[in-house]
């Protein structure tokens, strides 16, 4: 069996099992986007929820040609119905760019630091308990 032909099995054997894990109620995120092995092809493939764009674009965004290509994967992601994570996100500046290009997700230590399941669970509960007021204008 060539190359070609074992790749076009795996990818369907993922396809399937991606399907599968949907059906179940999993969310698929395509991690690093815009880096390494992210094909376009495989936004056309799989059935992917959401695009994680790479934290070298984040962190850059304040360059024109950088922020043009997050402008252009958001864009894309926007037309194909897909939600965008974008990794990374260190300054006010940054959310700003990301808030205004209608980015639908931010992750950083900027906002929290990564917490266990049960750190969360303790949290959530605590400022559920509390009023708690979230300022819309970043």
């Amino acid at each position: 069996m060539g190359n070609h032909r074992l790749s076009y099995y795996g990818i369907y054997f993922v396809i399937r099992f991606l399907q599968k894990l949907k059906e179940f109620g999993f969310q698929i995120a395509m991690d690093d986007f815009g880096t390494g092995y992210s094909y376009f092809k495989y936004l056309e493939q799989l059935p992917v929820n959401i695009i994680n764009i790479d934290q070298s674009f984040t962190q850059e965004i304040h360059k024109s040609k950088t922020r043009a290509i997050v402008q252009s994967i958001l864009s894309l992601a926007h037309s194909l119905e897909v939600k965008i994570l974008a990794e990374g996100v260190e300054d006010p500046y940054q959310v700003c760019c990301l808030k205004n290009l209608d980015c639908h997700y931010l992750q950083s230590y900027f906002f929290n630091k990564a917490l266990t399941l049960n750190h969360l669970l303790k949290e959530y509960s605590e400022a559920s308990n509390e009023k708690v007021a979230f300022k819309n204008d970043i």
